[in-house]
């Protein structure tokens, strides 16, 4: 789940909540939570908005290194109204535990809605 508010027209604060389920992993099956914070830029193109920015939270659970973790995320908001949009969104989680290359990317689609 994401809470997000924009400051400006342009720029996004949010706070982002997620959880998985490991599967195949060297610990085994199991599950986990993401929770970061992070800023977006968006670029408003009529119904198309693309954002980019920085992200930081901490990353939990079986099949995984607990820790902080910071990364980029990319994406795009589709706007349906005035109040709702779809969304594609890829993000790139750096552990600190680990070398760079070591992160996880990972994404999502989903509708949102403003108020």
């Amino acid at each position: 789940m994401r809470v997000g508010y924009n400051i400006t027209p342009n720029w996004v604060v949010f706070a982002d909540g997620a959880a998985f389920n490991t599967v195949g992993t060297a610990d085994g099956d199991g599950w986990g939570g993401r929770g970061i914070a992070g800023i977006n830029h968006e670029w408003i193109l009529g119904s198309v908005r693309p954002f980019i920015g920085p992200h930081a939270g901490y990353i939990f659970g079986k099949g995984t290194q607990d820790g902080a973790i910071i990364g980029p995320e990319i994406g795009v908001n589709f706007d349906v109204t005035d109040k709702m949009f779809l969304y594609a969104r890829a993000s790139y989680d750096h552990n600190f535990r680990n070398d760079f290359s070591g992160g996880i990317a990972n994404g999502g689609l989903g509708a949102g809605m403003r108020f």
